[in-house]
C-alpha cells in the first residue's frame, strides 16, 4: 500500500504463504504508480493488497480503482488491520475478499482461484 511503513506482517504472511506453496511477489515501499504498472504487467489472476489501518483507506480506494482499470480480470483481497479497523469501509470498495488473519487470507486466496459456479 502507497505510503505504508509497517511491513514486518505483511513480509512474515508473505513468508508463510511461501510455506504453504504460493507464489508470492512482494511489493513494499513502491508508490501508487509503480505499484500499478507492476500489477499491469503481472500475469497473477489475483493481488493481496495489505493495509495497517484505517489511516489507509484512501490510498486504498484510489488503488482500487486504477485496479479496476488496468486489471481489469485481477481478484482483489484486502488484508491486514484495516479490515478490523474498518470493514465496513473497506466492503464499500468491492474488493472480492476480505482477512485480517493469515488462515482466513489462505482461505480467501485459495476460493479466489476456484472457477466461478456456473448458473443453472
Amino acid at each position: 500500500m502507497p505510503g505504508e511503513t509497517h511491513t514486518l506482517g505483511v513480509t512474515m504472511a508473505a513468508d508463510l504463504f511461501r510455506r504453504e506453496g504460493w507464489e508470492v511477489e512482494l511489493l513494499v515501499g513502491l508508490g501508487h504508480d509503480e505499484l500499478i504498472a507492476r500489477f499491469a504487467a503481472s500475469p497473477a489472476p489475483v493481488l493481496g493488497l495489505s493495509a495497517s489501518g484505517a489511516r489507509s483507506l484512501v490510498a486504498l480506494a484510489k488503488l482500487l480503482l486504477a485496479i479496476r482499470i488496468a486489471c481489469p480480470r485481477a481478484r482483489v483481497m484486502v488484508c491486514g488491520q484495516i479490515v478490523t479497523d474498518a470493514a465496513d469501509l473497506v466492503a464499500h470498495l468491492h474488493p472480492e475478499a476480505m482477512a485480517n488473519d493469515v488462515p482466513s487470507a489462505l482461505a480467501g486466496m485459495q476460493a479466489l482461484l476456484e472457477p466461478a459456479p456456473r448458473p443453472s
